[in-house]
């Protein structure tokens, strides 16, 4: 039997829903123990290991049994499915988000491009400029003159010279060629940015879902496969694979733990959980023999044989009974409202898994005088004398748990009063007393509970506190 093919998880949180109180320790110490050989050899092995770690009561028995049953039908491939399922949602859990942004980076970055180059394409078009339209030149005079003669030494006057204008021949209008259409300069128009941009988040969409795709088909493929014979983990010495295999499979729980929200949904955030409250009334026991001489007084018969030099008959004894009976006081509303689960963890505690037979449970607000209350409402009232009267002074032990005014940190002499008059009247009936009070010990002092922690043993609600507690009703200390 191979531990890791095992549906431990699985058989884990079923119980858990059910309502044992399991926590992570309880599964690591379970691991602890398949690594160190036992409950290995077949399934009743593992059975009775469940129930010698988990199991506490008979009712949890049943529990355990009808959970343990329905788990260990189902083939051991469905139970690594399970697994190797919830790995592959994992891993396209991790995927899928980083695959959005980077694609919401890269569609952000080819945005910011576009929108850079459609603004230069703008300004460029803007600052060109235009051709000038061509005009005919202006045909412009040219002065000739004739040469003038050389002078001789005759008398003749000499002629004045003459200039005449003759235009310039008017020039031949050269046409304007045509340009011919550039491509680079009409290309980056607005209406190609826009195709260009819509076509690159497209791709880019489509390139991402397919890679999203591709990954999540990959991964179940690798384990859908995959041979079984080749899932199999080779067992190593318990040694060698003790803290990796423990780190993987808490690993696992506490995944499966967390909710899509993110966090844990975990009640246990009392100074005492359920489990410590039930392993600790188990200690609250005053044994009395009583009933048919049917138990063999091991002791006894020995020494009897040591006188008659042969065994003649055995020596019985009556069996031991636990004859306590517990009383608990429960201070309700007023300052006592922000322990209400606490007090009610308290209660069930004490009525179901305790291993206490006789338990009974009375309500009263700040201190109990004229009358107790049956129910939490303070609708079922009964005089404090009538409960009294049902005491008995050897079996009978009394815890009261309330705050003593530490959390309102108020110091009330009628409440002291009052309270010292009770207690006197309960030491009376019952030999056996004390108190738990849930706010910490540095808050008694200068309130009522201060003075109140000097009429009788008073405990700090926590797990030493409330083992203390237990021994004082036990008799054990004073």
């Amino acid at each position: 039997m191979i531990i890791d093919e095992l549906p431990l998880l699985e058989l884990f949180h079923r119980l858990q829903e059910a309502g044992l109180p399991l926590g992570i320790d309880e599964y690591h110490l379970l691991l602890r123990s398949l690594q160190a050989g036992f409950g290995l050899p077949n399934r009743a092995a593992l059975a009775r290991l469940c129930c010698n770690l988990w199991v506490k009561s008979a009712e949890e028995k049943q529990i355990f049994d009808y959970h343990f049953e329905q788990v260990m039908q189902k083939p051991v491939s469905q139970s690594k499915a399970v697994v190797f399922t919830s790995i592959t949602e994992v891993e396209q859990q991790k995927v899928t988000p980083r695959l959005i942004r980077y694609g919401a980076l890269g569609g952000i970055v080819v945005l910011i491009l576009g929108s850079v180059l459609m603004v230069q394409s703008f300004n460029n078009n803007q600052q060109k400029p235009t051709p000038a339209s061509s005009s005919t030149p202006t045909p412009t005079p040219t002065s000739s003159s004739t040469p003038t003669p050389t002078p001789t030494s005759s008398s003749t006057p000499t002629p004045t010279p003459t200039k005449t204008f003759t235009p310039s021949p008017t020039p031949t209008q050269i046409p304007t060629p045509i340009p011919t259409p550039i491509i680079s300069d009409n290309f980056f128009t607005s209406e190609n940015f826009l195709l260009i941009l819509i076509t690159l988040v497209l791709g880019s969409v489509m390139l991402l879902s397919r890679i999203s795709r591709a990954k999540r088909r990959k991964l179940a493929d690798k384990f859908s496969t995959q041979p079984n014979q080749n899932r199999k983990i080779t067992t190593l010495p318990a040694q060698l694979n003790k803290r990796e295999t423990d780190e993987i499979q808490i690993a696992q729980t506490l995944r499966k733990a967390v909710t899509k929200q993110g966090f844990l949904l975990n009640t246990n955030y009392l100074p005492v959980t359920r489990r410590q409250m039930k392993q600790s009334w188990r200690y609250l026991r005053r044994l009395v023999r009583e009933g048919l001489a049917v138990e063999l007084d091991v002791e006894a018969t020995v020494n009897e044989i040591g006188r008659q030099g042969m065994l003649l008959e055995p020596v019985f004894v009556s069996p031991r009974v636990n004859r306590i009976k517990l009383i608990l006081l429960m201070d309700r509303d007023g300052s006592m409202v922000p322990f209400h689960s606490l007090s009610q963890r308290l209660a069930q505690t004490a009525l179901q898994g305790s291993g206490l037979n006789q338990v009974k449970i009375y309500y009263f607000h700040n201190c109990p005088t004229g009358y107790l209350y049956h129910d939490p409402t303070h609708v079922e009232a009964e005089p404090v004398s009538k409960v009294f009267q049902q005491l008995h002074s050897q079996c009978t032990s009394v815890l009261i748990f309330s705050d003593g005014g530490a959390a309102c940190g108020r110091w009330n002499r009628e409440r002291i009063e009052l309270t010292a008059e009770f207690l006197q009247q309960l030491r009376q009936q019952v030999r056996y007393l004390a108190w738990l009070n849930p706010m910490p010990r540095y808050r008694w002092q200068g309130t009522t509970a201060g003075e109140i922690a000097c009429m009788l043993p008073m405990f700090e609600f926590n797990r030493r506190g409330l083992d203390d507690a237990i021994a004082v009703l036990r008799g054990k200390t004073n």
